[in-house]
């Protein structure tokens, strides 16, 4: 349904004993001026401090007093806070989320705290090569760009941001037409009129967002004080059709790193290359990408691991055959039965679908990747652009 001042709220009815609540907000780094990059994530920390109805310190007990928990993600183009408790306390944890939502009213000596704790976040994602490679894979492959800047932004972007910046980028950004939200779980009519009533109350309007920078992508290569060696190779690709890109990246995605049958699990974990593997992979209008990132490599292995790695990737098509396929298929409802599970899951996912504009929620999801699967095609990848980071000792 959507209320008179933009908000969306999908609703789906699940036996559970918990019901979720995820509040996307179509914002994130991309859309930031280069000298407030990270001003979405600092805002994100910043909702579970004080308000004016509720003490920074009293939020996280008032939450976790009524049977629930609460986290939230800052991305590229999203913040989506995910709410979830014990259904009859839903109502209630609503309330919450929504004063949350509206709240114009910040303490200065708990934003000041926020932020250090902040630029210590970025101060350990610096020194740790298992979080630095994530964002040099996006920055070899962007640029220094909007696209290509880490999403936390850097020390003296975020240093220089004043509470009165993160004010007004949340009076910008936090209004009706940019707040997608999913109810998911055991959702009743009170819980639905609770909401309905509560979101009303964010302020109608929709922000003008810029198209984000792209730069030329640039191999990297930097020393780490660590022993292992660390690499990202990342490709990016048209997004002209979000649905198939979508499905595509989640079955390539699938293919490379789920379970111990997977392609990169064969070619580097059991050829004792490496331990540690994973893939990610986003879309946004016009372009998509795919970053998979291996941890940890003896360096007189790296060669063979970035060969592996782009030999897999690159023919892809080629390695995923129909008896390949069939050997899956199995894992691949076991995968997607596991992920209906999670109510909190299925909230985030579902707020993500409708921020990205996907026809989607969870299930729907779920029963579109099965004729998608067994597309040949759908392995394919033709990159547009393509580069390799990497951390060495």
């Amino acid at each position: 349904m959507r209320l008179d001042n933009g908000v969306e709220i999908s609703i789906d009815k699940v036996e559970s004993r918990v019901v979720a609540i995820a509040v996307g907000v179509g914002i994130g780094s991309i859309y930031e001026e280069p000298n407030q990059r990270g001003i979405s994530h600092l805002l994100e920390h910043m909702m579970f401090k004080s308000n004016k109805w509720i003490k920074g310190e009293e939020l996280d007990m008032m939450i976790e007093g009524l049977g629930g928990m609460a986290n939230a993600f800052t991305g590229r183009d999203y913040t989506i806070y995910v709410f979830e408790a014990l259904q009859e306390s839903a109502p209630q944890l609503i309330d919450i989320a929504c004063k949350m939502m509206v709240n114009d009213t910040y303490q200065l000596d708990e934003f000041i705290n926020e932020r250090n704790i902040v630029l210590s976040e970025i101060e350990l994602r610096d020194e740790n090569p298992s979080s630095r490679i994530w964002d040099l894979g996006t920055l070899s492959l962007f640029g220094k760009s909007d696209m290509g800047d880490p999403v936390t932004g850097y020390h003296e972007t975020v240093e220089s941001i004043t509470l009165q910046d993160m004010i007004e980028h949340k009076l910008r950004n936090y209004v009706g037409g940019n707040i997608k939200i999913a109810i998911v779980g055991a959702v009743n009519d009170d819980i639905i009129n609770t909401a309905a009533e509560c979101f009303s109350r964010i302020a109608p309007g929709k922000p003008s967002l810029k198209t984000p920078s792209i730069g030329s992508p640039s191999d990297l290569r930097i020393k780490s004080n660590g022993d292992g060696a660390y690499v990202s190779f990342s490709i990016s690709m048209p997004n002209e059709d979000p649905v198939d890109t979508y499905l595509r990246l989640a079955l390539i995605e699938f293919q490379l790193s789920d379970g111990a049958s997977s392609l990169l699990f064969r070619s580097l974990r059991n050829k004792g290359l490496a331990y540690s593997f994973d893939v990610d992979w986003e879309l946004f209008p016009g372009v998509a990408y795919l970053q998979t990132v291996v941890e940890a490599i003896e360096p007189d292995k790296l060669d063979l691991v970035m060969d592996q790695l782009q030999n897999v990737i690159l023919n892809l098509q080629d390695l995923v055959n129909k008896e390949y396929l069939n050997q899956r298929r199995k894992y691949l409802e076991y995968v997607s039965a596991s992920s209906l599970r999670n109510m909190f899951d299925r909230a985030y996912a579902d707020s993500y679908f409708m921020i990205k504009g996907l026809p989607f929620n969870m299930p729907s999801y779920v029963e579109a990747l099965v004729p998608e699967y067994w597309k040949l095609e759908k392995y394919m990848i033709k990159p547009l652009r393509k580069s390799m980071a990497i951390i060495t000792p």
